[in-house]
């Protein structure tokens, strides 16, 4: 999803082709149970991405959901400014 971003030009959770998490997870063949995404764009390091996910009750809701046991994270140079950096988290428990 972080490249697709990049091509997009935008910060969304929904692709270039419309596709939305669920769609990119089923793509991947992850078997999920539940899935969030978070998103951030700025001139940060992790550290400091995750900081300012815990500072909206959405991003923050989504870090400290008990039933997520599994992540992946995608960082990359904004394109638009090479001094930012774009961040893709995603968290989510496979069925089982």
């Amino acid at each position: 999803h972080g490249q697709d971003l990049q091509v997009c030009g935008v910060l969304s959770h929904t692709g270039c082709d419309g596709s939305d998490l669920a769609a990119r997870l089923r793509a991947a063949d992850f078997p999920y149970r539940s899935g969030a995404e978070n998103l951030a764009v700025c001139a940060c390091d992790a550290a400091e991405a995750v900081r300012l996910w815990m500072g909206s009750p959405g991003h923050r809701a989504n870090l400290l959901q008990p039933e997520a046991t599994l992540m992946g994270a995608d960082r990359r140079t904004d394109a638009a400014d090479p001094r930012r950096e774009q961040w893709v988290l995603v968290l989510g428990r496979e069925r089982p």
